[in-house]
């Protein structure tokens, strides 16, 4: 149903080599692990391109993207996968994704937790119409954690202060969809299924955190973790410059 390859990104004349997929055929791709590697941690699922979908497989399960300025692709492809399709991986680099920095995901956007939940919100109910809602719910709690994450990101790339951020995290930490998701994650122990240490341990602590509203604690964190470059460090490009002014994986 799916054809995931891998892509180059280019920047003016400069072609900037992408950590590849690395994922085999043989993948358990039913579990918490590809999933979360799949769409935030690796994600290479998180866009449409270098991908070949099988039109029949959209057309039978009526998969459309949503009504988003932000994030269409990702959720297009969660819906994807929450239809449980059948994937096949490919090593090959396939395409050529041009760096542009005035594209709308490089804005400064101040409806971006508004966009991004409306993205959740359209995978939670494409899954109830299908009929599977709690099977994949991780994918929506995860985009809503990692949404919280790059709203800061995108307020520290635009010279806010680690004092107001504590204002941007308080509007996820006191949100009841966000909380909603959270709990799920916590009371399932869904973040017990990242293979990988770091992520299993920052995003159980993240989870937690946001529902005991520890607003300072969570805005002094992700300060220290931009000034630090960690998130580029863990971009498709490891840090390689793109002339994006922030590489947003969500």
């Amino acid at each position: 149903d799916v054809l995931i390859t891998n892509y180059i990104r280019k920047n003016e004349d400069d072609l900037i080599p992408v950590v590849p997929h690395g994922f085999k055929d043989t993948e358990e791709i039913d579990s918490v692990d590809f999933r979360f590697r799949a769409f935030f941690s690796v994600g290479h699922f998180s866009y449409v391109w270098a991908k070949l979908y099988r039109k029949e497989f959209l057309d039978e399960n009526e998969i459309v993207f949503p009504d988003a300025s932000l994030g269409e692709d990702k959720t297009f492809n969660f819906c994807v996968y929450g239809a449980r399709c059948d994937i096949v991986f490919s090593d090959q680099i396939t395409y050529v994704y041009r760096n542009n920095e005035e594209a709308v995901s490089q804005r400064y956007n101040q409806d971006y937790k508004e966009i991004w939940e409306k993205n959740a919100i359209f995978f939670d109910r494409f899954m109830e119409r299908i009929g599977g809602k709690k099977s994949y719910e991780d994918l929506s709690a995860f985009l809503m954690m990692f949404t919280l994450i790059f709203h800061v990101r995108q307020e520290y790339a635009f010279g806010m202060k680690v004092k107001d951020f504590a204002k941007v995290v308080e509007k996820y930490t006191t949100d009841d969809y966000v909380r909603t998701k959270m709990e799920y994650l916590n009371s399932e122990r869904v973040c017990n299924g990242i293979l990988d240490i770091p992520y299993r341990t920052g995003t159980d602590n993240l989870c937690k955190w946001i529902l005991k509203k520890r607003n300072d604690a969570i805005a002094w964190w992700l300060e220290k973790m931009f000034d630090l470059s960690i998130d580029k460090k863990h971009s498709d490009t490891r840090g390689r410059t793109t002339g994006f002014t922030a590489e947003m994986r969500i």
